[in-house]
C-alpha cells in the first residue's frame, strides 16, 4: 500500500515537470521567436536605408 502510494506520487510528480518543461519550451520558443523577428526587421531596415 504505501509503496502504491509512493509510485502514484512520482508519477504526479513526473507530471508536474513534464507541465512546468512544456510550458518553459513554449516560453523560450516564443521568445527566440520575437528575438530573431526583431533582428530580422532591424536587419532588413538597415539593408534598406544602406541600399
Amino acid at each position: 500500500m504505501h509503496y502504491f502510494e509512493l509510485e502514484l506520487h512520482m508519477t504526479e510528480r513526473q507530471q508536474i515537470i513534464r507541465q512546468k518543461s512544456r510550458g518553459l519550451l513554449r516560453r523560450s520558443i516564443r521568445q527566440v521567436w520575437r528575438t530573431t523577428h526583431e533582428y530580422t526587421m532591424t536587419l532588413l531596415a538597415c539593408m534598406s536605408l544602406a541600399g
